[in-house]
């Protein structure tokens, strides 16, 4: 408890000078944006066992310039910021079709012989979606890591495997078999993106077996 106490009070006293060097990297009306999102992800990083990692200042910052860029493009052209001439330039109206949302998709992947992932597709928020597939992941198994990040419309997770040395055969039971690796695939189509971690699981490991576990695709309800 003394050792997670310390390192979340390093973690704050870390938070003031990281936000200044950001700030100048960070325009006007982002820049609480960005202060928040890192105190919240130190925060998150204390509280967890063993307290925050030594290089969890460097890790926030990065999540959260990722957050206030996507932000940032976001903003519409005309306006103050994007002009960068306050009120002395009147924005003109001009009619323009509208654009989708870009949509984020991330999966996370335990390590093997671990089959634990998680996989979330269609997040507007890229720092959520992150967030939502390491816990999917965490919950279910160690070491978990990104396998993949995509603003394609569908991912899915393709499992490698071999028999057991103490089994005769591969069968459903999980005794049979040993997950040798985890691949990613994303595409604009299901199929598109199962072809993919297919792919890239044969090219793991060529005498494995592989075979697709999970498949989503942004909008689609269970």
């Amino acid at each position: 408890m003394r050792i997670a106490s310390l390192a979340a009070a390093l973690c704050l006293m870390a938070l003031p000078a990281l936000a200044s060097q950001q700030s100048s990297r960070t325009p006007g009306p982002h820049r609480d944006t960005a202060a928040l999102c890192r105190a919240e992800c130190l925060a998150t990083a204390a509280s967890r066992p063993g307290g925050a990692a030594a290089n969890a200042p460097q890790a926030c910052a990065v999540r959260c310039d990722a957050a206030v860029s996507y932000l940032r493009s976001q903003q519409a052209p005309g306006t103050a910021e994007a002009t960068g001439r306050g009120a002395v330039m009147q924005p003109v109206a001009i009619a323009r079709p509208a654009r989708p949302a870009a949509t984020h998709g991330v999966i996370y992947g335990a390590r093997t012989p671990s089959a634990a992932f998680g996989m979330v597709v269609g997040e507007a928020d890229r720092l959520a979606a992150h967030r939502s597939a390491e816990r999917a992941c965490t919950t279910a198994g160690p070491g978990c890591r990104v396998l993949a990040e995509f603003t394609e419309a569908c991912g899915a997770v393709a499992q490698g495997y071999k028999r057991s040395q103490w089994a005769l055969f591969i069968s459903s039971d999980p005794n049979s078999y040993v997950i040798t690796s985890l691949s990613a695939g994303a595409g604009p189509r299901q199929d598109q993106a199962e072809r993919q971690a297919l792919a890239e699981c044969r090219s793991r490991d060529p005498q494995a077996n592989c075979r697709v576990v999970a498949a989503a695709c942004a909008g689609q309800r269970g």
